[in-house]
């Protein structure tokens, strides 16, 4: 197992903004598989608890690095739905920030829709100590899942995610527009952030930056990055100063 990150940016600032942290497995005889292979098998037996808590470890010491390098970047972590429901994630996520340092503002928790409706009451309860930990929570692949307006008022996270099958089409098909167009001002009312992923073209880009998002994500200006690729990219691109 190794992690990769895929850069953030800011289009009307030119700044990466974060980074998200993309699990890899590289088997010696299979080569790479695909996460969307593995993770669900992951889920089913449980192992994902143990991926999950690598990952977030590995991620928040990475920030941590970039942070004192001057880099003051958030990093995003998926939190899949077996290893909130299954596991302690406030106890985790509490003991990788003291562990390594990291200031909680600098965490971004990617939650799916399907988090947020399993158990909304005891969901609720772990959101609201994580937000008072001050962790950023962001809703990942958003419209795709069961989208609710409810929940959106009640669990105030701070990023709306605007799924890539929508970006995908975003200049051909007039439904995902509208969608994408829905979204955007949905986030505008509620005063929170939003972000693109899987922008992969200019026109895109200019295309969701001419709607009113200006956060992307993508193989257009990124792909998912070793540390050290990560850090040559750093070392010659605009970072976002972060730190209020």
């Amino acid at each position: 197992m190794s992690i990769e990150y895929q850069p953030q940016f800011n289009l009307l600032i030119e700044s990466i903004i974060g980074a998200e942290a993309l699990v890899r497995w590289r088997h010696p005889e299979l080569g790479i598989i695909s996460p969307s292979d593995f993770i669900p098998i992951a889920e089913e037996s449980g192992l994902i608890i143990d991926i999950g808590q690598y990952v977030m470890r590995q991620a928040c010491h990475q920030a941590k690095r970039w942070h004192d390098q001057g880099h003051c970047l958030h990093i995003a972590v998926n939190v899949s739905y077996v290893q909130f429901m299954g596991n302690n994630l406030l106890q985790l996520v509490t003991d990788v920030l003291d562990e390594t340092g990291l200031e909680a503002q600098f965490l971004e928790l990617e939650l799916t829709e399907s988090i947020l409706v399993s158990d909304p009451e005891n969901v609720l309860s772990v959101v609201q100590l994580l937000r008072n930990m001050g962790v950023f929570l962001s809703i990942d692949d958003f419209g795709t899942g069961y989208s609710s307006l409810s929940y959106l008022k009640r669990f105030s996270v701070h990023k709306l995610k605007i799924d890539q099958s929508f970006v995908r089409d975003l200049l051909v098909d007039k439904d995902d527009a509208i969608i994408v167009s829905a979204i955007i001002n949905l986030a505008k009312s509620l005063e929170i952030e939003c972000i693109a992923e899987g922008v992969e073209t200019e026109a895109q880009a200019n295309k969701l930056q001419e709607m009113g998002c200006q956060q992307i994500q993508g193989y257009w200006l990124g792909r998912p990055l070793s540390v050290v690729q990560m850090n040559a990219l750093l070392a010659n691109t605009k970072v976002m100063e972060q730190i209020e």
